[in-house]
């Protein structure tokens, strides 16, 4: 039964009326529509299988399952894993009533019924980015989104100010860096003098990792999460003190955020970053989210890599299926995406209300010196890792 008394299979009968309802209680479902919500079925089915359903069932058992060695929940244990395929059924489940109503919902006397059916929009919206982006995006092969294909996909890609965060006039702004002193200060809270010295004097360098994507996660494990944590990090996992930041860290538990077919196509998220409540949970008001991908491709000049790009709308269509993020329009998210001994911030902002999906690339940052490691680009880069989430993500 839903909220208004009726059964939640009611729309697919074309005899049955919504009579609990005061806003459609003389409603009546055509059965051409029902021929429309049969064509959206496959997209339906189509995210399941990205989702993983059954085939992941077992390690979603395992995953909720608490360990003492595995202190950071996965990112898919933040909500019940079928959420987000629940939402796009629901959807195609309600899009003959939005059909029918679409005109009713116009009139601006009706705004309890546009709120009440809201939700239900909204998931009509995330079904019509994932058509469009994040389907496509998500089967791009090869190691660098091209500018061909953001063309094809009408994907604007602008400059990122790596120390600021700002953007071109036009384009809004949605995350601000953590100040480089402020930072400063939080490694030498946390961190031991010694490991500081002797981090300086190599920034992650270790000349035995003979490909891009081991250097990347020895970058990761030595320096990202050992400078983050207070305390010891675990499964190198940054540990961070919920008294300094809302930021909380969890594992990757999508299979779709890690690709391993060889051919130089090698990467992973190893983290992902929700700024939190004071219960843990990801807050509701900022559906901001910031991750970091280790890559075998190296970094190109003005083309940003598939694996942040892909990483970057999982991220943001997951984010926008939870329930917070159905009072929200837009969805930031941050990837920093590190190959080798170089690193850079790659942004994807979706917006649902528009139908729009914007990337953000900032210049590549190498720690490597000819003589020692670059401590000051390892801070720039840090910063990133707990920044403000700004911008209001509720205006179309």
């Amino acid at each position: 039964m839903d909220d208004t008394g009726m059964p939640l299979n009611a729309e697919w009968h074309p005899d049955l009326r919504f009579v609990g309802s005061p806003v459609l209680r003389n409603a009546r479902i055509p059965t051409r529509n029902l021929q429309d919500t049969m064509t959206t079925l496959p997209v339906v089915l189509e995210f399941a299988a990205f989702l993983g359903d059954e085939a992941n069932a077992d390690a979603r058992i395992a995953a909720e399952l608490p360990s003492p060695d595995e202190p950071h929940p996965t990112d898919q244990q933040l909500q019940p894993t079928t959420t987000l395929t629940s939402n796009l059924q629901d959807m195609v489940t309600t899009l003959p009533l939005i059909h029918e109503f679409a005109a009713f919902l116009e009139d601006e006397a009706n705004a309890d019924a546009r709120t009440q059916l809201q939700p239900h929009l909204a998931a009509q919206r995330l079904v019509h980015v994932f058509d469009d982006f994040i389907d496509p995006i998500l089967r791009v092969g090869g190691a660098y989104f091209t500018h061909p294909m953001m063309n094809s996909l009408h994907i604007p890609c602008v400059p990122l100010d790596l120390i600021t965060g700002d953007v071109a006039p036009l384009y809004r702004k949605y995350f601000q860096p953590m100040g480089p002193q402020l930072l400063n200060h939080w490694i030498h809270d946390t961190t031991t003098g010694a490991h500081i010295r002797e981090y300086k004097a190599r920034v992650g360098i270790d000349l035995q990792h003979e490909n891009n994507y081991a250097q990347a996660m020895s970058i990761w494990r030595n320096g990202v999460a050992a400078f983050l944590s207070a305390g010891e990090n675990h499964n190198h996992l940054p540990n961070l003190d919920p008294a300094l930041t809302p930021w909380r860290v969890f594992n990757n538990g999508y299979i779709q955020l890690q690709r391993r077919e060889g051919n130089g196509t090698n990467w992973s998220a190893e983290a992902i970053f929700h700024f939190c409540t004071e219960d843990g949970l990801p807050d509701d008001t900022r559906p901001h989210v910031v991750a970091f991908v280790a890559d075998e491709a190296p970094l190109m000049e003005g083309i940003p890599s598939t694996s942040a790009v892909q990483a970057a709308m999982w991220l943001a269509g997951n984010a926008a299926a939870r329930d917070g993020g159905r009072n929200h329009n837009i969805f930031p998210v941050t990837v920093i995406c590190c190959s080798g001994h170089k690193a850079r911030i790659v942004q994807v902002v979706i917006n649902l209300f528009r139908s729009e999906v914007q990337i953000r690339l900032s210049e590549i940052v190498d720690f490597r010196d000819p003589s020692h490691g670059d401590w000051i680009a390892f801070l720039r880069f840090l910063c990133w890792f707990l920044p403000d989430p700004i911008g209001d993500t509720n205006v179309p």
